[in-house]
This record gives structure tokens, C-alpha cells and sequence, in this order.
């Protein structure tokens, strides 16, 4: 009797302990399940919460603040934010990446005589890509992007605050080189090239003053968006264009280093595309100084001028447009007048957009306006 109670008695203790093991692995688990997802209920959580580091670069520090201080008028609204700086060197390349949690912010860098500024949505990772062409101290202020005018009564009433954090890498992978121009490359966008905060290819050339060059980017499983900034990570240019393609035309400022990046519209799409830069001869193909009203034909509503022009296949062109004494609609067309891209020019304004002519024919500029008196503009058609 007395070893039977023993045997039931081992058997408890052998199925206590097996439950108590169990409860052990299932807390773990827990824990572990609770670590990995972030607490966006708390509006610190974005300290706790670290920036995943791109591929290819080394985290020079990194801070996480609350944007309290530095009360300060910037583009002509009060704001608060906070600033760190640190040295920079030569040619090196560096990723300066914010986000906070609980605020829409914008981040300013200041290096040397130049300021850039980048609008950060809620939430959201983005930054600044940079590389100083000498030696310098670097600045980075993160403002909330909540604000009040600067004529408000009281100094810092209803001024948002809140958290959020800057990491700062080095960008040990460089960018590739373009020698010399036509230049053209089949790429492939894959998770592991990502740069700083996207997936991004980036692409070094240089460009002599005033020279004007074409790109243009196609892809049929990504986005596509190209940016052209120069050396302080100023954008010079960005254009999304449309589903498949991006285009854009640079006429350089000034010689130096200027950066491509090919990526896409969500910075998060992986898949092909290719890359294709061309310089332009500038030779002009047709121009004209005309007007448009009530005197010409109808196009739905809006009067219309028409220009057919034979284009060379893969060729890029840019059209130069003034518009004089009101607003005037642009569509470029294929034969059949089916639209390829549309935009308009404003009373006074000058504006000068990329074409591609993805075949080689004739294709059609249609000038349109819905005034009866007559609007004047002159445009220029370069190849």
C-alpha cells in the first residue's frame, strides 16, 4: 500500500514539473513575441525602438530627443526642434536618418554655406544622403512640423513637442561611377541594396556648368522615381513621371559631383529596371511664337493649336515653353492624339519639360486654352 502511494505520488511530481516546463517555454515566447512589436501606444517608444541599419555603413552615434528647445522662426512659422553636430570629412559619404513616433517633423542639415530641408511624415524613416567636399561641422535640426504663426500672442503656446531620433552613418559602399555619357545600365533593386532609408541604387557623375543631360528610368515590376542632388544632399531635381517610367532633365548649375538615385515611388518595391543618361546637342527641331484663341479649332473645351513632329526613336528632347498673358495647357500626343504627358504652364512662367519619344514617328504638341481672347507663348523644341 505504502509503495503504491509512493509510485502515485512520483507520478504528480513528474507531471507538475512537465507543466511547470511548459508555462516556462510559453513565457519566453511571450516576452519575446512583445519585444519584437513596438509600442506605439507609448509615446516614448520611439527611444526603445532602434533604426535598422542600412547595408554597407557604420552608425557614428546616434540620439533620442524630445524637440523642446531652440524656439526659432523657420520659413517664416515658430517651431521648436533640437540640433546636434559633429565633424565631417572630405568625400566621405553619410546617411543622417530621423523618425518619430508622435510628430510630423522636418529635418534641416546645415553644412557649410548650404541648408537642406526634408519634410518627415509621421511615423515615417527618411533623411538626408550627403557628401561634403571638405572638411567641416555638420549640423542637424529635427523641428515638429505642428506649428503656429509667428504673430500668435505668447511665445510658446500650442508649439508641438515630442519625441523622436537621429541615427548617423557612414556610408562605406560607393556610389557607382558614370564615366562618360551615353551611358546606360540594366539594375536590379533587391532588399539587401538598401540605401539609408530605402532601396535605392545610387549613381556618381560629373557635370560641367549649364551642360544638360537627360535620364530615364523604366521598369516593368517596379515604380520607378528618379533624384538628382548634389553634394550636401540637396535635390536638384525628383520626378516620378509615371507607373512604369521616370524622367527628368538637369541643366547643371554649376560644375561638380552630382548623385543619382534610382529607386522607387514607395522606396520599399525590389525588382528590375533599367537606367539610360544622355547628353543633348541642343539643336532645335521646332520652335515657335505664337498665340492661341477662339480663332482656332476646338478641342473639347479648350481652343487648340496643333504641331506635328517627326522624333527619332529612344530619343530623349526637352520643350522650352513661355506662356505671356495667361495660362496655357500642354499635351503631348502620339499619332492618334492619344495623350503621353500633360502639364500646364502659368501667366509669366517659363517651364521646360523632358519627352522621350519611345518610337520613332511622328507625334503631335498640342498648345490649348479655354479663353476666347487669345493667350501668347513662344516654345522651343530641342533634341
Amino acid at each position: 500500500m505504502l509503495e503504491e502511494y509512493r509510485m502515485t505520488l512520483l507520478k504528480l511530481l513528474l507531471k507538475l514539473k512537465s507543466l511547470l516546463l511548459f508555462l516556462a517555454i510559453v513565457g519566453i515566447a511571450y516576452a519575446q513575441d512583445t519585444r519584437a512589436v513596438p509600442n506605439t501606444q507609448n509615446p516614448r517608444a520611439v527611444q526603445e525602438e532602434s533604426i535598422q541599419p542600412q547595408s554597407d555603413a557604420t552608425l557614428l552615434f546616434s540620439s533620442s530627443a524630445v524637440i523642446h528647445k531652440n524656439l526659432e522662426l523657420v520659413n517664416g512659422v515658430l517651431r521648436k526642434g533640437s540640433t546636434l553636430q559633429w565633424p565631417v570629412k572630405k568625400d566621405n559619404r553619410y546617411a543622417v536618418l530621423v523618425r518619430s513616433n508622435v510628430l510630423d517633423t522636418v529635418v534641416r542639415l546645415s553644412a557649410d554655406s548650404s541648408v537642406v530641408y526634408r519634410d518627415i511624415y509621421l511615423g515615417e524613416l527618411a533623411g538626408i544622403v550627403f557628401s561634403p567636399p571638405k572638411d567641416l561641422l555638420a549640423q542637424v535640426t529635427a523641428f515638429a512640423n505642428e506649428y503656429r504663426s509667428a504673430a500668435a500672442e505668447g511665445s510658446e503656446e500650442n508649439v508641438a513637442e515630442g519625441d523622436y531620433s537621429i541615427e548617423v552613418y557612414r556610408v562605406e559602399k560607393e556610389p557607382m561611377p558614370i564615366a562618360a555619357l551615353p551611358y546606360q545600365r540594366a539594375g536590379i533593386l533587391t532588399s539587401e541594396q538598401s540605401l539609408a532609408f530605402r532601396i535605392a541604387h545610387e549613381y556618381r557623375l560629373f557635370l560641367n556648368e549649364d551642360q544638360r543631360v537627360y535620364l530615364y528610368m523604366n521598369s516593368e515590376e517596379i515604380d520607378p522615381l528618379l533624384e538628382i542632388a548634389d553634394r550636401y544632399g540637396k535635390s536638384v531635381i525628383v520626378d516620378d513621371w509615371q507607373n512604369k517610367e521616370s524622367i527628368i532633365t538637369i541643366l547643371a548649375p554649376k560644375s561638380d559631383e552630382y548623385f543619382v538615385t534610382a529607386t522607387s515611388f514607395t522606396g520599399t518595391e525590389t525588382g528590375s529596371y533599367t537606367l539610360s543618361l544622355q547628353t543633348t546637342n541642343n539643336a532645335v527641331v521646332l520652335e515657335d511664337n505664337n498665340n492661341v484663341s477662339r480663332k482656332d479649332k476646338k478641342l473639347l473645351s479648350y481652343y487648340a493649336k496643333q504641331y506635328d513632329v517627326q522624333m527619332e526613336r529612344g530619343s530623349f528632347y526637352s520643350l522650352e515653353t513661355q506662356a505671356w498673358d495667361g495660362d496655357i495647357r500642354i499635351v503631348f500626343a502620339d499619332s492618334t492624339l492619344q495623350s503621353i504627358v500633360e502639364y500646364s504652364v502659368r501667366e509669366g512662367e517659363k517651364q521646360t519639360v523632358p519627352l522621350y519619344a519611345e518610337e520613332g514617328g511622328l507625334y503631335s504638341l498640342l498648345y490649348l486654352s479655354s479663353r476666347d481672347a487669345a493667350v501668347n507663348y513662344t516654345f522651343s523644341l530641342r533634341r
